[in-house]
Order: C-alpha cells, then sequence, then structure tokens
C-alpha cells in the first residue's frame, strides 16, 4: 500500500462566446479575480461570509461579472506545498489523507482595480497551508 502513488492533474477550463455575426459589443479582455476563505489557527471562513464578501467587493469595483467558479484545490500536498495553488501537477503517497480548500473564481469582463481600503478592508494574505491541520 505504501509502495504506490497517486498522480493528479489540473484542468483548465477555457470559456468563449463564438457570436454568428460580429457585433461591436465584443469582449476583449477576460480578467479573473480568486477568492480565497480566511483562515485563522481555528477554522476557516465560512461560504456565506466568503459570498458576502465577493458581493461587496464586485459592488464597490463595478465590474461586470461573467461567471464564477468554484474550484477545489489539495491543501499541503507535494507542489502545491512548493509551488502554491499555480501548479498544475501533484502526487502523494496512498497513505497520505487528501485535504481540500475551496476558493473562487471569478470571471471578469476587461480589467479592474482592487477598491481602495476605506472601501472595503483588505483581507489577511493566503498562504498555501504545509498540512491540513488547523490548530
Amino acid at each position: 500500500m505504501g509502495d504506490s502513488n497517486t498522480e493528479y492533474w489540473k484542468m483548465l477550463r477555457v470559456y468563449f462566446v463564438k457570436y454568428v455575426t460580429p457585433t461591436p459589443s465584443l469582449i476583449s479582455t477576460v480578467s479573473l479575480k480568486s477568492f480565497y476563505p480566511i483562515q485563522d489557527k481555528k477554522s476557516y471562513e465560512e461560504f456565506s461570509s466568503l459570498r458576502d464578501r465577493i458581493q461587496k467587493w464586485t459592488a464597490a469595483t463595478g465590474v461586470q461579472v461573467l461567471n464564477i467558479e468554484t474550484v477545489p484545490i489539495r491543501v499541503g500536498r507535494s507542489q502545491e506545498a512548493k509551488q502554491g495553488y499555480e501548479a498544475m501537477h501533484t502526487s502523494r503517497n496512498n497513505d497520505q489523507v487528501d485535504c481540500w480548500e475551496y476558493i473562487i473564481w471569478v470571471y471578469i469582463k476587461g480589467e479592474f482595480d482592487e477598491p481602495p481600503a476605506n472601501v472595503i478592508a483588505p483581507v489577511p494574505p493566503h498562504k498555501t497551508n504545509e498540512s491540513c491541520n488547523i490548530m
């Protein structure tokens, strides 16, 4: 049992719209904003709180949301621990327990600027966990 590994590959989803006839309102740029659950030493932020933060942020920035995706990310294993969530491949020894964190990707029409701190309070920087343990 301890001699085998499980390999994981991430997939990149591409969304596009093909119009039958060209229109002047075509989207030339799609931006992505990632929202991570705030974590402290005891727990992760609840989904309803994260959803409220996203709604406040979109209202403050005035962006046009094209799509929202909930993305499960493995926590603290192999390449994620070394490279962060941008790692596209990871593996684990089958004796390890998998832990997951759910982040939200918001796809936005055009570019955006972060709102000033007096409008939306900045959140603590997100760190890739090195383990599943929340003390």
